[in-house]
């Protein structure tokens, strides 16, 4: 193999989709789900959820479950796909596994749910005023109320032992111990622009929509007081869902399922130091590379940016 040395700086640019349309055939799209090739989606305004083959270009949404009352958001635990009717203030649950599903209604008489997880045998779900959980071993659930009084929780998720939620009359984020007996709210963002969609996180990287400046935002949790950063601008986004190395994203005004590259870390390893910065990556990075990196270049799969790659002295073999 040709041997070939470092010793300065080289500056490039990368030409790589950082974001991809896959379908936009969808009509207002909310929450999704993905098994295998089978992307779950809740067609909001008409009433139905239906499913995208996601090894096809642009693909058409076949009906899946139809007759419901606005479904918004949707928690897929191994074959059992748990929903919110916003409109339906229901909570129900289906297998995938089945060709002509059977909806099993798990809560009914709620009053607007909206957000859903499950951790362990525990279901927890917003509606209009708290955030509640059911054990979804028992064959009649009982709800347990986890925070009660508040003003108009729209998506939970969960990172480590907090439950995060948004408020979008407050423009606020918050988050609770849900480990807790009787957790108590913390304030983690004010001065949020329309937080009225869902949320994901990956790395301690919040990601939530401000839908009034059509703005995909991040928090970084690791902070004490995070800062605000842009992710994406120009999209409705209203729902969220990480797969692998690939965040979707639905954008509910333009009937759209977008598709990002998302680096699932900064990777270090034996043979590879990588790192980048700022991650995600917006406009321009640097590429840092540590002292164990061949200098055979591989296609780093960031975004349609220039970047600024900084190898070390190396000799490779």
């Amino acid at each position: 193999m040709k041997k070939i040395y470092f010793a300065s700086a080289i500056i490039f640019t990368l030409t790589i989709k950082a974001q991809t349309i896959v379908t936009s055939n969808v009509t207002w799209p909310l929450g999704m789900e993905l098994s295998g090739n089978t992307m779950f989606v809740a067609e909001n305004s008409i009433d139905r959820i239906s499913k995208l083959d996601l090894s096809q270009t642009n693909p058409i949404p076949e009906p899946y479950i139809t007759g419901l009352y606005r479904p918004d958001y949707m928690y897929l635990d191994g074959t059992i796909l748990y929903f919110t009717e916003f409109y339906g203030n229901k909570i129900s649950k289906v297998d995938i596994m089945q060709q002509s599903p059977t909806v099993t209604v798990i809560l009914s008489d709620l009053n607007n749910p909206k957000g859903i997880f499950l951790h362990g045998d525990f279901l927890y779900y917003s509606e209009m005023n708290k955030i509640s959980k059911i054990d979804i071993t028992q064959p009649n659930p009982i709800p347990i109320v986890l925070v009660n009084n508040l003003t108009g929780p729209i998506s939970i998720v969960r990172h480590e032992n907090y439950l995060f939620y948004s408020q979008f009359f407050l423009g606020r984020i918050s988050k609770i111990d849900f480990t807790d007996s009787n957790p108590v709210p913390i304030i983690v963002k004010n001065g949020l622009l329309g937080v009225n969609g869902d949320m994901a996180v990956r790395n301690n990287i919040l990601y939530f929509a401000e839908q009034d400046i059509s703005t995909i935002s991040t928090l970084d949790l690791t902070q004490i007081d995070p800062p605000l950063t842009t992710f994406d601008t120009g999209i409705k986004a209203s729902g969220f869902y990480f797969h692998q190395d690939k965040l979707y994203v639905s954008d509910f005004m333009a009937n759209k399922i977008y598709e990002y590259s998302v680096p699932l870390s900064v990777q270090q390893n034996e043979k590879n130091k990588i790192g980048f910065y700022p991650n995600p990556v917006r406009r321009s990075a640097l590429v840092l590379l540590g002292k164990n990196v061949c200098s055979n270049q591989e296609n780093f799969i960031i975004a349609e940016r220039t970047l600024l790659l900084f190898p070390f002295l190396r000799k490779c073999a």
